[in-house]
């Protein structure tokens, strides 16, 4: 099947002209591009909802490839970007399997269908939360330290979480049971692709999933992108500096 990209946006408001369908055949350059495209949609909605308010609107990032995309959201809404982490437990024979998430702010997902199936230890799972609850923690102070910026507080905003895609939905599922506890207004789940079938469960734990792609088959999410090379924890610093730089004259909003 060959491919062609998403061509760039003109303006955000413009997003419906371009996004007309077969999204089988259509990509995205890269995680910004996919960024402009998705603000387009979240901006949209998020007025339909009257979410949209000044000072009351904050993404959250999930790292790292939900940086590049989270940031032109951020941008488009004019509101703070912060970020979360959130790791999965993997199988110890295929760590392309997973069989939970653990995200920074405490929350565990665990399929026990699978931990089952595969008679892994109690023991095991609670080793791999307790080192990957301290890696996700660590990795996220270690990059707001180096990002020199001041955490937004959470409580009584509309929160978008963005990712760069959602393939088994564990770790976005994570994140959301996460935010959750920080006593938010409205929590959104914004990503540019979806496995349909996932859509749903996800749908079910914030007020509004906002996607440009629910494949029935998502085989891969870097399918949906012409460059998916990894995103850096330098990238993520850098993006973070960038977009808080362009931000200082808006402090005030």
């Amino acid at each position: 099947m060959s491919f062609r990209l998403l061509p760039e946006l003109i303006s955000y408001e413009s997003w419906e002209g371009k996004l007309q369908a077969e999204f089988n055949e259509e990509i995205f350059n890269d995680r910004f591009h996919a960024g402009k495209y998705m603000a387009a949609k979240v901006r949209r909605i998020l007025e339909q909802e009257n979410w949209l308010k000044p000072g009351n609107t904050v993404v959250v990032a999930l790292l790292s490839g939900g940086v590049p995309v989270g940031s032109e959201v951020a941008r488009s809404l004019s509101c703070p970007l912060d970020i979360r982490a959130c790791k999965k437990i993997c199988c110890v024979e295929n760590t392309d399997v997973a069989i939970g998430a653990v995200s920074s702010g405490g929350a565990v997902i665990l399929d026990n269908e699978i931990i089952q199936m595969l008679r892994y230890r109690p023991q095991y799972v609670e080793a791999e939360r307790a080192r990957l609850l301290a890696a996700t923690k660590s990795e996220e102070q270690r990059i707001i330290d180096k990002a020199g910026y001041e955490r937004p507080d959470l409580s009584g905003k509309c929160v978008v979480v963005v990712d760069d895609g959602v393939a088994t939905g564990k770790t976005a599922t994570a994140a959301l049971w996460s935010l959750r506890k920080e006593n938010v207004a409205q929590l959104v789940m914004a990503t540019p692709v979806i496995a349909s079938d996932v859509s749903n469960r996800i749908a079910n734990e914030c007020d509004r999933l906002i996607a440009l792609f629910t494949p029935r088959h998502l085989v891969s999410v870097s399918l949906y992108y012409h460059d998916y090379s990894a995103f850096s924890e330098d990238d993520v610093v850098k993006t973070l500096r960038q977009f808080n730089q362009s931000r200082l004259p808006q402090q005030a909003l």
